[in-house]
Order: structure tokens, then C-alpha cells, then sequence
């Protein structure tokens, strides 16, 4: 097999791959929902942050908050809240169409009865991506709710990522 064919066969494998993940080919597991997060929790807050205000897009950095937060100290769900929205991620939806980008803006964090954090899942709306510490949640969740959720709190929600950095520089210069 001469290089030009070899390479040709290798990018047209990483592709396949990279598709499948990333662009959620594959239909999800559905189900009955995952137990998560499997710690005990009182409260769970919502916030909106600007990941670009630092190094590092996750919402913990270095075991305290990002310093990119928007509505510190969190806007806290209501029981009806916290139970639509584990209703909603816990169950696994079918695979949609994903960017292969990552750029969260939201998370959702659990805090135990001695307000430590407990779980945290942060959620990029523009790509339908999330992570979720610990993990444990179905490769695709439903995103409707959790943005809904923001959107009752009134918790800085729009998309695209400029709208949170453009907020962010606002709220410095105010401060």
C-alpha cells in the first residue's frame, strides 16, 4: 500500500469516528433514568459564566468557582425545578445533531446540607454538549428543560458566546 493510499484510508477512518461521536449517529440507550448524582443533596443552583474569562472552560477551577460567574451566588431551584430537571438529564434521549465544540455557559451544581458541592453538571447550549462530575448521566440528555430552568430563574441565557463575554466585561467595569 503506497502512502498517499494508506493516508487517504486513515482520514477516512478518523472521520467515521469523529462523526460518530461528535455529530450523534448512534442512537442513545433509553430507558428507565440513572441515579444521579448518587450523593445526597439540599440545594441546587444555576449559574451562567463566562468560560473565556479564564484559562479553562469547566466551571471549578482549581476547587473554587470559575472566576468568569455571572450571577454569583447562583439562582437555587425550587423542588419542582430540581425535580423537572433530573427528570429530563437522567433519561437518555436519542442522539441529535452535535458541534464537535465545547464552550459551556451554564451549570447546574448540588450542594450538600453543609453547602459543599456535591455534583455539578455544566451544559453548552449552542453545541447540545455537557459534562457532568461525577459522571454517570446517558451520552445525550435533554437539554429543553435545563434551559427553560434558566430561563425562569433569570439566569443570563442566549446563545452564542460572545453575548457572555460582552456581559462579563460589562459587569467588570461596573464592579
Amino acid at each position: 500500500m503506497n502512502r498517499s493510499v494508506f493516508l487517504k484510508t486513515a482520514c477516512a477512518a478518523a472521520s467515521s469516528i469523529l462523526l460518530t461521536n461528535c455529530a450523534g449517529t448512534k442512537p442513545a440507550a433509553s430507558g428507565a433514568p440513572v441515579a444521579w448524582p448518587r450523593a445526597p443533596f439540599k440545594t441546587v443552583r444555576a449559574f451562567a459564566y463566562d468560560c473565556e474569562a479564564e484559562h479553562g472552560v469547566s466551571f471549578f477551577q482549581k476547587g473554587r468557582m470559575h472566576k468568569g460567574v455571572l450571577n454569583a451566588p447562583g439562582a437555587v431551584l425550587s423542588p419542582s425545578q430540581v425535580q423537572r430537571l433530573l427528570a429530563d438529564v437522567t433519561k437518555g434521549e436519542p442522539l441529535d445533531d452535535r458541534k464537535p465544540c465545547y464552550v459551556p455557559h451554564h451549570a447546574f451544581v448540588f450542594y450538600d446540607a453543609a453547602d459543599q458541592p456535591v455534583a455539578t453538571l455544566e451544559i453548552c447550549f449552542t453545541c447540545r454538549r455537557f459534562q457532568a462530575t461525577p459522571p454517570g448521566l446517558p451520552e445525550q440528555i435533554g437539554y429543553d428543560v435545563p434551559w427553560t430552568i434558566m430561563k425562569e430563574l433569570n439566569v443570563p441565557a442566549e446563545r452564542g458566546k460572545g453575548y457572555y463575554s460582552n456581559l462579563y466585561r460589562k459587569m467588570r467595569k461596573a464592579g
